[in-house]
């Protein structure tokens, strides 16, 4: 409480401050979109968010609120999850990915493995997937590790020794 009434006097709102005043703008106590949050949809043609396996559940009413089912675009990749101290929900990424993937989800989405990896060769990817597949099955929860999240190699072999164990 007294922090609170500092922040006041000085005028500081913190991040977690802005992300709750900007929900309560934007859903209604019914759960719906208010007028403003139908203001803030109509100007958007498209959202682009990356990393959105590190957005929390408040971040996600956010964005669902200020976006329509046709114009959010949305980048992650679960494995690269690291912000769970502060509310990160991978889960809901892989939420979007089931829905997404069924074929008779309401809205036109769809899901897009970019797998492909221009940096790594072949056996640091293979080292890689089988330490995914690995964790997820033992720490993954609820989200699951498929085939198409192993990466891919997309770089083409320049002929150069390379190492070809990983140790």
């Amino acid at each position: 409480a007294r922090e609170r009434k500092e922040q006041n006097k000085r005028r500081i709102l913190t991040f977690t401050d802005i992300e709750r005043y900007a929900a309560v703008l934007l859903i209604g106590e019914n759960g719906e979109k208010t007028d403003a949050a139908l203001l803030e949809t109509e100007k958007f043609d498209e959202i682009y968010i990356d990393e959105y396996q590190d957005v929390s559940p408040l971040q996600d009413t956010v964005f669902r609120a200020i976006s329509r089912s046709d114009n959010r675009f949305m980048v992650g990749d679960i494995k690269q999850s690291i912000y769970g101290f502060r509310g990160a929900s991978p889960d809901l990424f892989a939420a979007y990915r089931e829905a997404f993937s069924e074929p008779d989800h309401p809205d036109d989405c769809e899901t897009i493995f970019l797998s492909e990896n221009f940096r790594s060769d072949g056996h640091i990817l293979s080292f890689s997937n089988a330490i995914f597949e690995t964790l997820f099955g033992i720490c993954g929860g609820d989200i699951s590790y498929r085939p198409e999240d192993a990466l891919k190699q997309g770089k083409k072999d320049t002929g150069e020794p390379v190492q070809k164990e990983v140790e």
